[in-house]
């Protein structure tokens, strides 16, 4: 999606934003712009605009938090590539982009958001499936992105217990469902799952 709106290929036009992007995530993702005519840029004063992807690891959050101030004390834009807030990387949770994109609307950058929970992911998913919203299930592990967003889109909703709220959700006990807990978010995030699942394995 991100590549369609700054490529124009989506049917509704270039999102311009300049030449040059600033890089914030994992390396690996930058490949996310190839062939949309835009390059990388080594740093934030040769920037048009910064594309955030994730969290580095080796970046603490001082540095994190000066390289924000930097690109808004230069107004750039920034892209969301992936509202989540956060991530589950083996036994660790890291902020994911959607954190350090609110972060940058806090202190008065302007961001734009691509994924879940916004609707534009589910109707292009649906548009590519060619299905209307009743033949679709979303299944994920985030009630504030994808449960909020399959809610919002007329698409039911699976919940897997075993992600982000896992730790939320299991009694210190037996391990078993926290089921009033799980009330408790639902409410908190306004979210609704019509099915829960432990696990996902595919």
């Amino acid at each position: 999606m991100v590549f369609e709106a700054l490529s124009g290929t989506d049917g509704v036009g270039r999102l311009e934003l300049g030449r040059r992007f600033y890089h914030m995530g994992p390396r690996v993702l930058s490949k996310l712009m190839a062939g949309t005519g835009k390059r990388a840029a080594a740093a934030v004063n040769s920037a048009d605009f910064v594309l955030v992807t994730g969290t580095l690891e080796e970046q603490t959050l001082t540095e994190r938090e000066a390289l924000l101030h930097a690109c808004h004390e230069r107004r750039l834009p920034m892209i969301c590539a992936n509202p989540d807030l956060q991530v589950l990387i083996g036994d660790r949770r890291l902020e994911c982009a959607g954190a350090i994109a609110a972060r940058y609307e806090t202190i008065g950058g302007k961001a734009w958001y691509f994924g879940k929970p916004h609707q534009q992911a589910y109707a292009k998913a649906l548009g590519v499936l060619a299905l209307p919203p009743s033949s679709v299930v979303c299944i994920g592990d985030a009630l504030n992105t994808d449960v909020l967003g399959a809610n919002r889109s007329g698409i039911e909703a699976v919940l897997v217990m075993g992600g982000i709220h896992q730790s939320e959700l299991r009694s210190r006990q037996d391990g078993d469902i926290n089921w009033e807990q799980l009330e408790n978010l639902i409410f908190l995030h306004q979210a609704y799952p019509r099915f829960i699942a432990n696990l996902l394995s595919w």
